[in-house]
C-alpha cells in the first residue's frame, strides 16, 4: 500500500517526515536528527488519542456532548420561535410567532473591586420590617471619628417586631424611641444628607448588607432618583468572617454581630445594639479587632451596579412566582422556575412549539453547567398537565364567546 492510499486521519507523522526526505528533483535524503524525533514524539502523541478515543468512556463523553449541543440548539429554537428560522421575512405566514422566551438568568457577575485609595466607612440601617420593600427608619455611618446617624419619618407601618428590637414607635407625626421623642428627617432629605457627608472613593462596610442592607438603601435611592448621585462600593463583613474562620461554623457558633463581638471584644464589652450608630461603632472596633488585611477583604467587595442588578433580578423573581403559583409542583421548584426567568406565559409558549418536549427543553436548558430547572420528568409532567389544561380552558372560552357572538 502506498502512503498516499492512507487517508490522512490515519497517517502518522513517519509519512510527513518520508514526504520531506524527498528534494525537489527527486532525490531522498535522510531526515535531520530532531526531525526524526520530532516525528516520534508526534507519532506517540497520535497513537495515544487514537487509543484514548477507542475506549467506552471517551465514546460516553463525545455521545453526551452531542447530545447537549442538540439539546441547547432545540431549546435555543423554542425560545426565540419563528424568529429563529432563516428566511422569515419571506414567510407566507401572516403573523409569525416571533415571542422570544428569556434566556436562563445568570448568575451576577460578582466583580472583585480594586480598592486604591479607598476610605472605610461602616454603615447600618434600621428598618420597618424584614422585607426589602420596607422603609428605613434610621441610617448611621462612621469613618474614623467622623460620624453620620440620622432617623427618618417612614411612610410605612412599622412592624411590632421591628419596634421590639429597636424600640422605634410612630405615633402620628412624631417618632420615639424608647418612649422619648427623636428629630428625623423624610427619607429624600436624609440620603442626600447621607450622600453629601460620604467621602470620596468611600468602601462601605456592613454586616449582612449583601442581602438586606444595600437592596433597602438601593431601592430608597432609586425611588427618589439619587442612585446615580451614590457612587459608593460595599463590602459585606458577614462573608469576611465566614471564609476566615470556618471553625465557628463546625462548632456551631454564630456569625451574627452580637455574637461575634462578644467573642472577639469579650463578654464585658456592651453597645446599644440595634441601634444603628451603636452597631457600626461596634462593628468597627470589632472589625480592627479582627485585624483582616485586603487578601480577606478585596474578594468580597461589589459594586453598586451588582446591588441593582440583584434588586432588579428579585422583582422580575416575584413577578414570575405570583404567576406560577398555580402549578402543580413544590414551592420550592416555582421558586427555582421564577428566579430562571419563567412564568406561566413563557411555558404555554413553549407547549404550542414543541409540545411536551418544548416544555422539558426550556426546562431543563443548561448554563454555565447548571440545569435551568429541572430534568425531573415527573414535575414536568406535572407542570404540563396544567398547562394543557389552561389552553383547554382558554380555546373553550374563545369557542363559546365566538359562538354567542354568531347568536
Amino acid at each position: 500500500m502506498q502512503y498516499t492510499d492512507v487517508k490522512p486521519k490515519n497517517r502518522f507523522w513517519n509519512y510527513a517526515t518520508l514526504l520531506c526526505s524527498y528534494t525537489t528533483t527527486g532525490q531522498q535524503k535522510s531526515p535531520g536528527k530532531f526531525t526524526s524525533q520530532q516525528r516520534e514524539r508526534m507519532d506517540r502523541k497520535r497513537k495515544r488519542e487514537k487509543t484514548k478515543a477507542a475506549t467506552p468512556v471517551f465514546k460516553r463523553k463525545r455521545r453526551d456532548k452531542k447530545g447537549s449541543r442538540v439539546i441547547c440548539v432545540r431549546s435555543k429554537e423554542i425560545r426565540d420561535g419563528d424568529s429563529y428560522r432563516s428566511a422569515i421575512s419571506s414567510t407566507e405566514k401572516e403573523s409569525p410567532d416571533i415571542v422570544e422566551i428569556p434566556a436562563p438568568t445568570a448568575e451576577n457577575d460578582d466583580i472583585t473591586l480594586h480598592f486604591g485609595n479607598t476610605l472605610t466607612v461602616f454603615f447600618d440601617l434600621e428598618t420597618t420590617g424584614l422585607g426589602i420593600s420596607c422603609d428605613i427608619k434610621q441610617i448611621a455611618a462612621v469613618c474614623g471619628t467622623k460620624k453620620f446617624s440620622q432617623y427618618v419619618m417612614p411612610l410605612q407601618p412599622i412592624t411590632q417586631g421591628a419596634s421590639k428590637v429597636t424600640g422605634l414607635t410612630r405615633i402620628g407625626n412624631v417618632l420615639y424611641r424608647n418612649g422619648i421623642p427623636v428629630p428625623y428627617q423624610n427619607k429624600e432629605e436624609c440620603l442626600k444628607e447621607f450622600i453629601s457627608w460620604l467621602p470620596e472613593n468611600d468602601m462601605l462596610f456592613g454586616h449582612n448588607i449583601k442581602s438586606f442592607d444595600t437592596k433597602i438603601i438601593i431601592q430608597a435611592l432609586t425611588d427618589e432618583n439619587l442612585i446615580n448621585g451614590f457612587k459608593a462600593k460595599f463590602v459585606d463583613t458577614l462573608y469576611v468572617f465566614r471564609p476566615a474562620y470556618p471553625e465557628r461554623k463546625s462548632e456551631k457558633n454564630s456569625f451574627k454581630q452580637e455574637e461575634l463581638v462578644k467573642d472577639f471584644l469579650g463578654e464585658n464589652f456592651t453597645y446599644d445594639a440595634h441601634n444603628a450608630l451603636g452597631d457600626v461603632l461596634a462593628l468597627q472596633k470589632l472589625f480592627r479587632k479582627a485585624g483582616f488585611s485586603l487578601v480577606h477583604v478585596q474578594p468580597q467587595s461589589f459594586s453598586v451596579d451588582f446591588a441593582y442588578q440583584t434588586l432588579i433580578n428579585i422583582e422580575i423573581s416575584n413577578s414570575n412566582y405570583e404567576s406560577l403559583k398555580l402549578l402543580h409542583i413544590s414551592s420550592g421548584m416555582t421558586k427555582k422556575m421564577a428566579k430562571s426567568g419563567l412564568n406561566i406565559q413563557h411555558l404555554k409558549l413553549a407547549f404550542r412549539r414543541g409540545g411536551v418536549d418544548g416544555v422539558y427543553n426550556v426546562m431543563s436548558e443548561e448554563n454555565n453547567g447548571k440545569v435551568r430547572v429541572t430534568k425531573n420528568r415527573k414535575i414536568l409532567v406535572a407542570a404540563v398537565q396544567f398547562i394543557k389544561d389552561e389552553i383547554t380552558n382558554q380555546e373553550t372560552a374563545a369557542y363559546i364567546k365566538y359562538v354567542l357572538c354568531i347568536l
